[in-house]
């Protein structure tokens, strides 16, 4: 017998803009101020805990998105479960695998509320997480993205050290912010799990189908306005072996139908440059700021150089052996000779 039993469907279900129909009915006079989108696939291990860490939040004014991926365990019911228990929780299932890039846009997709944080299914969050950041957006409108320090567990729960960094302090000048997030930051510190202004998320190219695309929307979103980094670490990251890193063979996290062996598990660092570059070009900023930040990225590309040109030379064998193949000497099949 299930632990967590399905509920039925309701009838009156409506559905989101740009979905399918959300397996919970609601009220629209009222929106919530703030969307909690959490995309998951077979996450039925630490699932549960994250959403209870969600319901336990001290502010209680938002919605709780569950996009399943097409999982094949547990998730479904348990998503379920949670949906018959609490108004704010509302459930889509994706009929395929769309990818991990998609099905993080899909909640944003799906998000009525003025600020939006996604939340992946094996992490959690401290009661006072919601609180102190809509407290920080609300009186600072110069602030695009509020997150607070991290606290890493292990598999099972424990806590594992984390390498004493500073906490990064907003300057008030576009370029040092951008080039601070060029490079990946320590664990310490995930601004792309805070609470961000939606308005300001429309204004990206959200997630892509490419390794480090988090990266690359947390870089824009520093074009757009100031981030607020909290000391207090109300964030807590798990770490285990279905981590999601930079390994070409983590591509087919952002799209199923890729592998380390296709282009974008060769390049990676070239999707970033040009993920960069598009996102310099269409910052809403002043032709000479422009012009500062692509000497800023152009220095930033000097530096891994060796990487990129390594990275190149890659992209061309991978062109050739798929393009130019055919135009190869195939190699003769060994022959027996009989005595």
């Amino acid at each position: 017998m299930n632990a967590y039993p399905i509920a039925p469907t309701c009838r009156h279900a409506k559905a989101y803009s740009g979905g399918n129909p959300c397996r919970r009915g609601r009220a629209v006079t009222r929106l919530p101020r703030v969307s909690i989108g959490l995309p998951v696939y077979n996450g039925q291990k630490y699932l549960p805990l994250a959403i209870e860490s969600v319901l336990a939040q001290t502010f209680e004014d938002f919605e709780l998105i569950l996009s399943d991926n097409a999982s094949t365990d547990a998730t479904g019911e348990i998503c379920n479960h949670y949906l018959n228990g609490d108004r704010r929780v509302h459930y889509v299932r994706n009929s395929v695998n769309v990818g991990g890039a998609e099905n993080y846009n899909r909640v944003f997709r799906l998000a009525q509320g003025r600020y939006l944080k996604w939340l992946a299914d094996d992490d959690l969050c401290e009661p006072q997480f919601l609180q102190q950041c809509v407290e920080v957006l609300d009186s600072r409108p110069e602030v695009v993205l509020c997150y607070p320090s991290t606290k890493v567990i292990d598999a099972d729960g424990q806590e594992m050290p984390v390498p004493t960094t500073p906490c990064f302090v907003d300057p008030k000048d576009t370029i040092r912010r951008f080039r601070h997030f060029l490079d990946p930051v320590g664990i310490g510190h995930n601004p792309i799990f805070g609470l961000a202004r939606r308005a300001s998320l429309e204004r990206t190219f959200l997630f892509r189908r490419h390794l480090c695309s988090d990266r690359c929307l947390v870089a824009q979103l520093a074009l757009m306005g100031e981030f607020c980094e909290l000391p207090q670490r109300l964030l807590v990251r798990r770490k285990h072996d279905r981590n999601v890193g930079r390994a070409p063979e983590d591509i087919s996290f952002y799209d199923p139908a890729k592998n380390a062996s296709s282009l974008s598990g060769v390049v990676p660092e070239m999707h970033v440059t040009r993920a960069m570059l598009c996102a310099i070009h269409w910052a809403p900023l002043r032709s000479g700021e422009k012009l500062r930040l692509g000497g800023c990225l152009g220095k930033w590309i000097l530096r891994r150089r060796r990487d990129l040109a390594w990275q190149g030379k890659q992209a061309m064998i991978w062109m050739a052996r798929k393009y130019l193949g055919w135009m190869l000497p195939r190699r003769r099949s060994a022959t027996v000779n009989n005595p």
